[in-house]
C-alpha cells in the first residue's frame, strides 16, 4: 500500500489518501476477497468519508474494547 500511495503522490501530485478496506457483506464489501481502495485526496476536494456511529454503539465501545483486549492478552 505504501508503494502505491507514494506513486499516487508522485504521479497525481496529492498529499493525502484514504485507505479503505471492508470485510464482509455487512461491511458493504461487494467483491468477496481481500482488496483495498486507495482514494486520492486533494485540498478542498469536497469529498467526505464520515463513519456515523449510532449512540447505542458508542456507549458499548468501552465494554467491547475490554472484551477484545482481554481475549488478545490471552494470546500474547
Amino acid at each position: 500500500v505504501k508503494k502505491m500511495v507514494d506513486l499516487y503522490k508522485k504521479i497525481l501530485g496529492i498529499s493525502d489518501v484514504n485507505i479503505i478496506q471492508s470485510s464482509g457483506k455487512n461491511a458493504q464489501q461487494d467483491i468477496l476477497h481481500f482488496h483495498m481502495h486507495l482514494v486520492p485526496r486533494y485540498k478542498s476536494d469536497g469529498q467526505s468519508i464520515n463513519l456515523k456511529i449510532k449512540e447505542d454503539i458508542k456507549l458499548e465501545l468501552p465494554v467491547t474494547f475490554k472484551k477484545i483486549k482481554s481475549e488478545n492478552d490471552k494470546h500474547i
